[in-house]
C-alpha cells in the first residue's frame, strides 16, 4: 500500500494516494507493525501537503504522527515529521 501511495501521483489524483496510506496505517496498526505505521504516516503528512488540504488537517495528522514515533521511538520519522509540523505551525 506504501508503493501505491508513492507512485499514484504519477498516474492518479493525490486523494487516491491519500486513500491508500490511510488504508497502509490501518493495515499496519492492525498487524501491530508500529514501524510502518509510522512510515505511513510520515507519507501521509507529505501527501496533504502537497494536495494543498487545509493546514489544520495537515497539522492534525503530523501530531497524530509525532505522538506514535515518540511513543516508539522512532527518531527518524519524528524528525521528518517533525519537519513538516514546523513548516504547518509558522
Amino acid at each position: 500500500l506504501v508503493a501505491l501511495d508513492q507512485l499514484s501521483p504519477w498516474t492518479q489524483p493525490f486523494s487516491y494516494a491519500v486513500l491508500r496510506i490511510r488504508e497502509a496505517i490501518a493495515a499496519g496498526h492492525a498487524a501491530g507493525d508500529l514501524g510502518m505505521t509510522c512510515y505511513a504516516r510520515n507519507h501521509l503528512v507529505t501527501d496533504l501537503l502537497m494536495m494543498g488540504a487545509p493546514l489544520a488537517l495537515v497539522e492534525e495528522e503530523a501530531e497524530r504522527g509525532l505522538q506514535l514515533t515518540r511513543r516508539i521511538n522512532f527518531r527518524d520519522i519524528e524528525l521528518l515529521i517533525g519537519g513538516q509540523y514546523g513548516l504547518v505551525r509558522q
